[in-house]
């Protein structure tokens, strides 16, 4: 089975362009916020998606945001970027979290909550490590996607639950 992984992993679809020309920008010393609005903004899935998720409560922002801008703005080109990446890598992969006994809806509420988790609380403790601990968190989703899609394909799902308890 560890081989198969392995080779999904390195099967995986490139991130889409969007991502791509986000991740070009906060490389770029030059690059803005303003830069990221107007790529997002061409992308109404990323746009709607990240609207949805600056109005979660995890996030808990005072008010309704409203528009892309506002939500960019809250976030900070380093957020907006995992958020993006993280939801290009959702919408890559076909979830299937039967395996771990939780449905695809609240497999993704468990990842905002670690998000929600490492921006409110250890961005107190020591900022310059989030951006590196959101992606740590990140690939740790990402893995347990493939590795219940590589239990569903080899019908050992029961076996997995049984293991995880």
């Amino acid at each position: 089975m560890t081989k198969s992984i392995i080779q999904k992993v390195k099967a995986l679809p490139p991130l889409p362009s969007t991502f791509q020309k986000i991740n070009e920008i906060s490389r770029d010393p030059n690059g803005s916020l303003a830069d990221i609005m107007k790529v997002i903004q061409k992308d109404p899935m990323l746009t709607a998606n990240l609207l949805k998720i600056a109005n979660s409560p995890l996030y808990g922002f005072q008010k309704e945001v409203k528009n892309i801008n506002q939500a960019i703005s809250l976030f900070g080109m380093s957020m907006t970027k995992t958020l993006a990446l993280n939801l290009s890598i959702k919408k890559l992969l076909q979830i299937d979290m039967k395996p771990y006994g939780i449905t695809p809806e609240e497999f993704t509420e468990i990842s905002n909550m670690q998000s929600s988790l490492i921006k409110n609380w250890y961005s107190k403790v020591n900022q310059k490590v989030v951006d590196t601990l959101f992606l740590a968190a990140l690939l740790q989703e990402t893995g347990k996607i493939i590795i219940a899609d590589e239990i569903i394909r080899n019908q050992d799902t029961f076996s997995f639950k049984e293991d995880i308890k």
